[in-house]
Parts: C-alpha cells; structure tokens; sequence
C-alpha cells in the first residue's frame, strides 16, 4: 500500500511552510502550557489520561485538516 503522506511533495512543503512555522510555534507553546494545567488540575491519573487523548486527538485531526486543505487547493 503506497503512503500517501511520505510519497506527497505536498506533504513537506506543508510541514515546512514558512508561514505555518509559527503556527507550529503556537500549537506547541499551547500544547505545553495545557498540559502543565492538566498535570497541576487533575490529581487522579484515569482524569488525565483521557484529557490527553482528547486533546491530542483533536490536535492532531487540526493537523490533517490542514493537510487536506493544502492539498484540495491545488
């Protein structure tokens, strides 16, 4: 089965944009200050371990999003 993301030139030309790099920038510094607030809220482990799977989750569904946006716009 052909990959499609690694074998898209499209692919990297996303992940590198210039324009998206602070974006990145952003998300990340996001992600890093929400789960120090989740790591400092919620005392039992079961609680935060679901907040991280949504939170990646949905992050994560942004990023192919983007993806797919990129690649309709050509």
């Amino acid at each position: 089965m052909e990959n499609y993301f690694f074998n898209n030139p499209n692919f990297f030309r996303l992940i590198f944009d210039s324009t998206l790099l602070f974006y990145y920038f952003l998300a990340f510094t996001a992600i890093a200050i929400v789960l120090k607030y989740i790591q400092n809220t919620a005392h039992i482990h079961y609680n935060k371990m679901i907040l991280y799977i949504v939170f990646f989750k949905s992050y994560f569904s942004f990023i192919f999003s983007l993806q797919q946006m990129d690649r309709l716009s050509i």
